[in-house]
């Protein structure tokens, strides 16, 4: 049914009760009469009702209920603050994969260390190192398993650290990536490596395959640093793949994006660092997080 018809007459108690209003605090508490379902804007805070904020009357005609929740903490159950933040985690529980390391230690990775390579927890300098050792082909893997992963929502992974050498080492980062040490594989994944055995200066490679293609970009971030860096890779599904340094957008690849599927839930986020000739090599940790979609249908139910 429409507010007005034609050739309506438009009292004022029509237009009060149908019609946005705006008040100071003061006005709203001492409004009336009040309708149901009546709007009004707060310009003014007072008398417990707070500036920039609508509200409507409640179908009781006996509260104001707000229509804008503007900032809020999620800090309890009323309509001002959100509702509660416990509701949203109950409401989402298995909806969402969540690694989440702003001060990694080895407790929380699966480990993978061969032929003198070796990881430990660097207290003083506050990272996880991780150390090759000098014998060729020695490596250190550090990854999270359980429920796969996504491939068909977006997600995004990000690495806080940095490697020590652009020549004679391989390392690998991301989503679904290999192991340092493994041959390629074109099963669905996101991520950055770079690999070299011959001496020559390596930058990293935006990597990406959907299950029947495997791609890569050559970016501009040169495997060696001296101080760690914060690189961010956000998967679109079907579209891109970007790389960011220090929050900065550095390559895309936008070649066979995954998106649909899910990973096996092996390595579903994970690096590593391997030395190719007799030289040690370090990768440093910092930190690392993911966050995704499960791509286990049961795990979301």
């Amino acid at each position: 049914m429409s507010y007005f018809q034609s050739l309506d007459f438009l009292s004022a108690a029509r237009l009060n009760q149908k019609t946005r209003t705006m008040l100071t605090g003061a006005q709203i508490a001492a409004l009336s009469p009040t309708y149901p379902g009546q709007e009004v804007f707060c310009t003014s805070t007072g008398s417990g009702y707070t500036i920039d904020t609508s509200y409507t009357r409640n179908s009781a005609n006996n509260a104001w209920i707000t229509s804008s929740v503007g900032k809020h903490k999620h800090d309890a159950d009323v309509e001002t603050s959100g509702g509660l933040y416990s509701d949203i985690l109950l409401a989402n529980f298995g909806k969402y994969i969540l690694y989440h390391y702003p001060a990694p230690s080895l407790a929380e990775f699966h480990q993978d260390t061969a032929s003198g390579g070796t990881v430990s927890n660097d207290f003083t300098l506050g990272r996880v190192n991780f150390s090759t050792g000098t014998t060729s082909g020695a490596y250190v893997q550090l990854g999270k398993h359980g429920v796969p992963v996504s491939f068909a929502s977006a997600s995004k992974f990000q690495f806080m650290g940095y490697a020590t050498a652009n020549t004679n080492i391989s390392v690998r980062m991301g989503v679904g990536m290999e192991t340092v040490y493994a041959t390629t594989t074109t099963s669905r994944k996101y991520g950055i490596e770079g690999c070299d055995s011959a001496g020559i200066a390596r930058s990293y490679e935006v990597i990406s395959a959907n299950g029947s293609t495997r791609s890569n970009v050559t970016s501009s971030e040169d495997l060696a640093q001296s101080n760690y860096a914060v690189y961010r890779l956000e998967h679109t599904p079907g579209v891109n793949v970007k790389f960011y340094v220090d929050g900065i957008i550095n390559t895309t690849n936008a070649a066979n994006i995954a998106n649909s599927g899910a990973s096996t839930g092996v390595l579903n986020a994970g690096m590593g660092v391997r030395t190719n000739n007799t030289t040690s090599k370090n990768l440093f940790l910092y930190g690392m997080s993911y966050v995704g979609l499960p791509g286990d249908a049961t795990w979301s139910t």
